[in-house]
């Protein structure tokens, strides 16, 4: 939301999926192009979520503790964030964050890699029956499942 109401507008969004769904990144903002917005902001979803295995595989390899965990406590919320945004208009009305309870877990539970890929897991579940529920997307369905055989296997 900030993104695209801010003085001047600020958008990180690639142009080469918001470019499918609008003239301009500043589109979204407006009612009447709400819904090209959620497609947009699903796809981009499904774009991050190609970085998951690569985020668990690196976590794998940390040992010490607190580097550990100050590796793995924003892997885990940008998982929590993706659920709660995608298919969500509220994004181009409000901000869309974590409850505080959510992010108290994740800043408890984030020590060690059983904890971080089932909290993980826990959220990629959330996306899938949000797919499930809402569009049964099959391309991301398929990305959704793949993460989770990713998450199932990750070495502990």
């Amino acid at each position: 939301l900030e993104d695209v109401t801010d003085s001047p507008p600020r958008c990180y969004w690639p142009k080469e999926i918001w470019g499918k769904f609008g003239e301009s990144n500043m589109d979204f903002a407006k009612p009447e192009n709400l819904k090209n917005g959620v497609k947009c902001l699903n796809e981009m979803v499904e774009d991050a979520l190609r970085h998951v295995p690569d985020c668990i595989k690196y976590l794998e390899g940390l040992s010490e503790p607190h580097i550990y965990k100050f590796c793995a406590i924003p892997q885990v919320m940008a998982m929590a964030t993706l659920c709660a945004v995608y298919n969500n208009p509220l994004v181009f009305k409000q901000k869309v964050k974590m409850t505080k309870g959510a992010t108290c877990k994740v800043l408890v539970y984030s020590t060690d890699l059983p904890y971080t890929v089932a909290m993980m897991r826990e959220h990629v579940y959330g996306l899938r029956r949000k797919v499930d529920r809402v569009d049964g997307s099959a391309s991301i369905a398929a990305k959704i499942d793949t993460l989770l055989d990713t998450c199932l296997r990750a070495r502990f």
